[in-house]
C-alpha cells in the first residue's frame, strides 16, 4: 500500500524526538518534521505547502491555527487527560502556588480532572497568542510561583521569570494521532482519484467519454 506522506509541525523538540522515534519503526508513513510553535509553525507549514503532503499533524494551539491557514487536513496530536494529570502531579511535588494555563485542548482536560477528582485548580484558557503574556504577568503579580502549560505558555513564563511545567504528549497520544491521520488519508484517496479523473476529462479535447468501473458499470459523459 502507498505510504502516507505527512508533515509534522512540532511545537517543541521533545515532541519532534517522539515523532522521529515512532516513525522510524513504521513503514506506512513518510514523515517530514519541522519545529515551530503557533504562528512560526504556520509559516513553516506554508513554506512546505507546495510539496505533495497528504496531511499535517501538530498539537494544541498550533494545530488550531493551521486549520484556518492551510487547505489540506490537519490532525491534532492529542493531549490526553493522563498527560495533563501527570503534569499536575509533578507540579504538586513543588508545594507551590500554581495554575493550569493554555488553549482549550489543555484546559478542558484540566476542568474535567478538577470536577472528577475534586481538585481546586486555577485554570486559565488562552483564546489567542496575544492573551499569553498578559495572563502570565497577572499570575506572577498575584504571587503564583508556577504554571502548568503548553509550549507557548512555558516559553513566555520563562521570559518573565515564572517557573513552568510543560504538558507533553506521550508516546500513546502521538501514536494514536498518527494512526488517525493514516486512516483519514486512506479513506479520502478514492475521492481524490475520482476528482483527478474528472479534472482530466474536463480539460480534455475529446467530446465523449466512456468510463468503466470495476463492477463494469458504465458512465457516459458528453
Amino acid at each position: 500500500m502507498k505510504k502516507v506522506n505527512l508533515l509534522a509541525i512540532a511545537p517543541y523538540e521533545g515532541l519532534a524526538e517522539i515523532l522521529r522515534s515512532i516513525s522510524s519503526k513504521r513503514n506506512d508513513i513518510d514523515l517530514t518534521i519541522e519545529i515551530g510553535d503557533l504562528n512560526q509553525g504556520v509559516q513553516l507549514a506554508k513554506e512546505h505547502i507546495i510539496e505533495n503532503f497528504d496531511a499535517i499533524i501538530s498539537r494544541g494551539g498550533t494545530a488550531e491555527l493551521l486549520r484556518s491557514a492551510v487547505e489540506i487536513p490537519v490532525i491534532e496530536i492529542s493531549i490526553s487527560v493522563y498527560d495533563v494529570l501527570r503534569a499536575i502531579k509533578t507540579a504538586e511535588l513543588y508545594n507551590a502556588k500554581f495554575a493550569v494555563v493554555g488553549f482549550s485542548t489543555i484546559t478542558e482536560h484540566a476542568t474535567l480532572l478538577s470536577d472528577l477528582l475534586q481538585y481546586n485548580l486555577d485554570i486559565i484558557t488562552f483564546q489567542c497568542e496575544e492573551d499569553v503574556k498578559p495572563a502570565l504577568k497577572k499570575l506572577k503579580d498575584s504571587q503564583y510561583d508556577l504554571v502548568v502549560s503548553d509550549r507557548i505558555g512555558s516559553t513566555v513564563a520563562e521570559e518573565i521569570g515564572l517557573n513552568s511545567i510543560l504538558i507533553s504528549s506521550g508516546y500513546e497520544s502521538v501514536t494514536s494521532s498518527l494512526n488517525k491521520a493514516i486512516q483519514l488519508v486512506q479513506s479520502m484517496r478514492p475521492l481524490h482519484k475520482e476528482k483527478e479523473l474528472f479534472k482530466q476529462i474536463t480539460t480534455s479535447l475529446f467530446d465523449n467519454f466512456l468510463i468503466y468501473k470495476a463492477n463494469l458499470k458504465i458512465y457516459i459523459i458528453k
